[in-house]
């Protein structure tokens, strides 16, 4: 005859049992889901080739709450006897500010300086991105930037390219920007997931939110987006315009990495609200 109390623990261990191993396969697929979802969002290529520095510009490697991450400050190319406005850019998931020395030559001679922020883990930069790593580096970046005699540190401009967009938009809600420019820039990292892997991307870790901060930011915002941009549809780029009717909206005929008149229009619209009095 079986003993009762023996029944009653054998069945309490296997329960035990069955909830340990509940509680790992639902772990083992949380931290499946995390790598999947790091590798899709933040490929963070490394540096490869020797850094070539246009002349006069400075590599400083800015320490952050997660860890030394590059920053390229470039400066201005006209002569002055005032500090420089800066142009502050944070580029898109795949990229890295190596490939950015040369691509803002038109801003640098329009009489801005111009500050590249490297990501966590991207490059030559220590730590892991995310969108709290990145938010962390960016403060920092902004704040050696600032620190430097050559920079206007009451005219900063945040220009995001992709992801960068997203950056920016976190940066603005801990240091003062003068005015945002966003390309190619979803509403939220959730809803741009959505439209190619639908519910699952309610799941991600990352939010990188830029429609709730867009309603509210209350200084010049100028969205650029391509009409033929298939990873970030363009509906994204309405509704940030919809959400800051005062911000200014310009369709380009491009799709999302190959806007090549994004600057052009970048330039025309800091010259309309006198960031730049050479432009």
């Amino acid at each position: 005859m079986t003993d009762p109390v023996s029944a009653q623990m054998f069945v309490l261990l296997w329960k035990w049992r069955l909830l340990i191993l509940l509680l790992l396969i639902g772990w083992g697929g949380w931290a499946f889901l995390r790598s999947i979802e790091t590798m899709l969002l933040f490929p963070a290529p490394r540096a490869s080739a020797p850094l070539l520095l246009p002349e006069g510009s400075r590599l400083e490697r800015v320490k952050t709450p997660v860890g030394e991450v590059e920053a390229i400050l470039l400066p201005a190319l006209v002569a002055g006897d005032q500090p420089a406005p800066l142009l502050l850019y944070c580029h898109g998931n795949g990229n890295l500010i190596d490939h950015q020395l040369k691509r803002f030559d038109t801003f640098r001679k329009a009489g801005f300086a111009v500050l590249l922020a490297e990501y966590p883990g991207y490059g030559r930069s220590q730590g892991s991105p995310s969108d709290r790593s990145i938010e962390k580096a960016v403060v920092a970046i902004y704040d050696w930037g600032v620190q430097q005699p050559e920079i206007d540190s009451q005219t900063v401009i945040g220009y995001g390219r992709s992801m960068g967009g997203g950056a920016v938009c976190l940066l603005s809600k801990h240091r003062p920007l003068s005015a945002m420019v966003l390309e190619s820039t979803y509403t939220s990292i959730v809803d741009a997931a959505g439209d190619h892997y639908g519910w699952v991307s309610r799941f991600m870790s990352n939010r990188f939110d830029n429609l709730s901060v867009v309603t509210t930011f209350d200084k010049p915002i100028l969205i650029l987006h391509g009409n033929q941009d298939r990873l970030v549809p363009i509906r994204h780029a309405e509704s940030l315009h919809a959400a800051n009717p005062g911000s200014e909206y310009v369709v380009l005929p491009c799709g999302h990495n190959d806007c090549e008149s994004s600057h052009r229009h970048a330039l025309e619209f800091l010259r309309q609200h006198e960031f730049v009095k050479s432009l």
